[in-house]
């Protein structure tokens, strides 16, 4: 997982970002090998994902296991539709995630790692993103915001206004 990039896009496609309901080969933060190669079925993979997604964090590898947060959301999206209560609080949680990791990342001054997180958090709370329910939706989106502009502070540099 390589974060040594400065604040712009990446250039990589993740399945969230892309605004696919279904897996692309390379996430900004998926792993290289994650294991669910294979002809599985969506539960089987999800059932693993949440199996290592719960290891690597009660380990701490809180940036490892993001990667298998951001599948779970895709593989629920895919198996209970966008409007479901499944995606919702798998998208909270996913990006929840996304902002605190990000403000860790920027109090240890790992900045592009912190803009990735946040940027992928921005995506998620897109009035055409994977968060359905506006409330939290606009919740989320004002924290992700926030944050942004904690960034941009910390690297003295002025914020980008909001679309």
């Amino acid at each position: 997982m390589s974060f040594g990039r400065t604040p712009q896009h990446s250039g990589r496609s993740s399945p969230i970002s892309s605004g696919r309901a279904t897996p692309v080969t390379r996430s900004i933060f998926r792993p290289e090998s994650d294991g669910m190669a294979g002809g599985g079925s969506t539960m089987e993979e999800l059932l693993s994902c949440e199996r290592t997604f719960a290891q690597l964090k009660r380990e701490g590898r809180h940036l490892e296991a993001l990667p298998y947060m951001e599948m779970s959301v895709v593989l629920r999206r895919k198996m209970y539709g966008d409007d479901s209560k499944e995606v919702l609080r798998a998208c909270q949680v996913f990006t929840t995630s996304c902002n605190t990791l990000a403000m860790n990342c920027l109090q240890k001054d790992e900045y592009a790692k912190a803009y990735e997180l946040l940027k992928k958090a921005e995506v998620l709370t897109e009035a055409r993103g994977y968060l359905q329910e506006e409330k939290t939706r606009l919740k989320l989106r004002a924290v992700t915001f926030n944050n942004l502009g904690c960034f941009y502070k910390r690297r003295g540099e002025l914020p980008p206004a909001p679309p």
